[in-house]
C-alpha cells in the first residue's frame, strides 16, 4: 500500500488542506481530506478491472466549505461537543 499527499486549497480562515490518498496493489484507493476527515473519492475496480469512483465527493475546498450537506463527512458538525451524548 502507498499513502501520497498533494494541496487541496485553503480552508476559510487560510490554513493549507492536504489531500491523502491510500493505493492498494491493485490500484484501488481512498482519498481523505484533513479538513474534518471528509472522503473525498473511493476508487474501486467494476467487474472488469476498471476503477471507478464510488463515493459522492466534491473537486474543490470550497465546496466542501459552503455546502451544508457534510457530504463525505467522517462525522457530524457536533461530534465531541454534545455532553453525555
Amino acid at each position: 500500500m502507498s499513502i501520497s499527499q498533494k494541496p487541496y486549497g485553503v480552508d476559510l480562515i487560510g490554513r493549507p488542506m492536504t489531500l491523502y490518498t491510500m493505493t492498494n496493489k491493485q490500484g484501488a484507493s481512498v482519498s481523505v481530506l484533513d479538513f474534518g476527515a471528509h472522503i473525498v473519492s473511493i476508487r474501486v475496480p467494476d467487474r472488469d478491472g476498471n476503477l471507478a469512483d464510488v463515493a459522492l465527493g466534491f473537486d474543490s475546498m470550497e465546496d466542501y466549505q459552503t455546502q451544508d450537506k457534510f457530504v463525505g463527512a467522517i462525522v457530524g458538525r457536533y461530534a465531541n461537543r454534545i455532553a453525555g451524548g
